[in-house]
């Protein structure tokens, strides 16, 4: 049994923009988001997509919601797809976090995996609730294709899981590795295992104008 699953990351926020944390801020798509959302399902607009998952923050269901429109399917949302919760980083640019909360980024930097944002997770609690998640979906679609809609985050721990990287080396090789808004990542999972078939694919977003 071959699962395909499409990876989507979502849209522009103005906060992509100004570089601040977003975390599990429910923010919505900007202007330039919501084009690079309907670009994205024309893209994928004639896949035979037989389910779609979000994560439940707004910029990324409305990515979703977009998608499924041309598709004429429904999004089912999940907590589980959340961006891992930043805790008091949220809305700040990472030079505030660094005037802020010079001792804790200090622990932080030294064990970025297990040590907690204040007042929000670790990555390893992002990277076991986004792998748990993706595996159940897996599970529940044999030998359909499944859309994922979530955040910098997810794409990372999925990508990552697949290529065999534990949680102990996630934070090492997940800072080589950027999602684009918008982006979409093809990754098939069969008996064999985990192929990667696209990653960071962003052509759809051409016929944007440069910022």
């Amino acid at each position: 049994m071959t699962t395909r699953l499409i990876l989507v990351r979502h849209g522009e926020t103005d906060w992509n923009l100004e570089g601040r944390y977003q975390g599990q801020a429910d923010l919505p798509l900007n202007e330039r988001g919501r084009e690079q959302a309907k670009l994205l399902a024309e893209r994928l607009r004639g896949e035979r997509i037989e389910a779609i998952y979000a994560s439940d923050l707004s910029r990324a269901f409305e990515t979703a919601k977009i998608i499924a429109e041309v598709l004429g399917q429904e999004v089912k949302t999940l907590e589980s797809l959340r961006e891992v919760d930043t805790g008091v980083w949220t809305g700040l640019t990472f030079e505030e976090v660094e005037s802020r909360y010079p001792r804790h980024l200090r622990e932080w930097r030294a064990d970025p995996l297990g040590v907690k944002r204040l007042e929000g997770e670790s990555y390893l609690e992002l990277f076991e609730r986004t792998i748990a998640a993706t595996r159940e979906i897996v599970e529940a679609h044999p030998d359909q294709m499944v859309l994922i809609v979530g955040h910098g985050g997810n794409m990372k721990c999925i990508i990552l899981d697949a290529l065999g990287v534990g949680a102990d080396r996630a934070i090492e090789i997940a800072s080589r590795f950027a999602p684009d808004n918008a982006s979409l990542h093809i990754l098939q999972y069969d008996e064999d295992g985990v192929l990667i078939q696209t990653l960071n694919d962003v052509c759809h977003l051409d016929r944007l104008p440069k910022k």
